[in-house]
């Protein structure tokens, strides 16, 4: 159902811009291809595995009090305790796993807010830089030609110098000479 949607909608756009092409040229950039081959995003992307390797490091640590609570008292229940004292080790584990799921999600909402903050600004860069490529070049319309999810938004591009992946690249500051050796212009790769 989401396919044909996504069809109908392609179609669409075609159908629209197809019209307006006459007055319009329309540039391409493979954004995911430009995320990949700037440093500054790699350096950005390596903070933000700094922070969440330690809090993998707490978790772990946490996980292996839960599992040694855990032992204790199968331990204990071995030896024939108390019910007050299996209350009192069930209420120790209920707090550190209480504990356990917290510090999972403070995890999860600070990696998260740290790659916004990093990427973000990084993000608006790049399309800074797309939009001055953009207008340098004359476009009025640059379409992403790499979608998340394996979905193309551009199914068919006939001029290879509307690219204009290595440019954006270049406006911010990466080194494109290897690059372009290995570089294709193409809609689905």
């Amino acid at each position: 159902m989401m396919t044909k949607i996504r069809l109908i909608l392609t179609a669409l756009l075609f159908v629209v811009f197809g019209t307006a092409t006459a007055q319009q040229k329309i540039g391409y950039c493979k954004t995911e291809f430009v995320v990949k081959n700037w440093p500054k995003i790699k350096s950005a992307e390596n903070s933000i595995l700094t922070v969440q390797k330690q809090y993998e490091k707490l978790i772990q640590q946490k996980e292996g009090e839960l599992q040694r609570l855990q032992e204790e008292y199968q331990q204990a229940k071995q030896l024939g305790m108390t019910p007050e004292a299996e209350q009192e080790k069930i209420l120790d584990y209920q707090l550190v796993e209480s504990e356990y799921q917290n510090l999972v999600k403070r995890a999860q909402r600070d990696v998260e807010k740290k790659s916004n903050e990093i990427l973000a600004p990084l993000m608006d860069e790049v399309f800074a830089a797309i939009k001055q490529v953009a207008e340098e070049k004359g476009f009025t319309l640059v379409i992403n030609t790499m979608a998340a999810q394996q979905m193309y938004v551009v199914l068919y591009a006939k001029n290879e110098s509307d690219d204009i992946t290595l440019a954006v690249l270049e406006k911010l500051g990466v080194d494109t000479t290897q690059l372009k050796s290995t570089y294709t212009f193409s809609v689905d790769k």
